[in-house]
């Protein structure tokens, strides 16, 4: 097992796999809501649970016609950040079955304008 070190953490691969898959399984619950945001040409999600913030994903640009890199920051990593990391590596595949981190993001903001739609409708 490697050990990381740096002046304010120490973690491993797995405690940085695992806060990752937690982050993806938060994404895919009913219970939590994403919001998206830009930071320049940069895109931060926030994931919520109730009103409090729960982690963020940030997808790094340097343009905006780029894919960018993401960085997730939740629990222990909150300061740090876990990443960047690139779709389609294996890194974002193991953390999200194969989905990627991309289309799992996507997913949740399409999926919740269609419920909030419907929901507008039905008032």
């Amino acid at each position: 097992m490697t050990i990381h070190i740096s002046d304010d953490l120490t973690w491993t691969e797995k405690e940085e796999k695992d806060t990752a898959k937690d982050v993806v399984n938060m994404i895919n619950s009913p219970k939590n809501t994403i919001r998206k945001s830009k930071d320049g040409s940069c895109d931060v999600y926030e994931i919520s649970s109730g009103g409090e913030k729960k982690a963020t994903i940030v997808n790094r640009k340097t343009d905006s016609n780029e894919q960018g890199s993401w960085v997730i920051y939740s629990g222990k990593f909150e300061k740090m950040g876990i990443g960047p990391f690139v779709d389609g590596s294996e890194f974002d595949k193991k953390i999200t079955n194969g989905t990627g981190i991309r289309k799992t993001v996507n997913n949740k903001i399409v999926s919740q304008q269609a419920l909030h739609q419907k929901l507008s409708q039905v008032r």
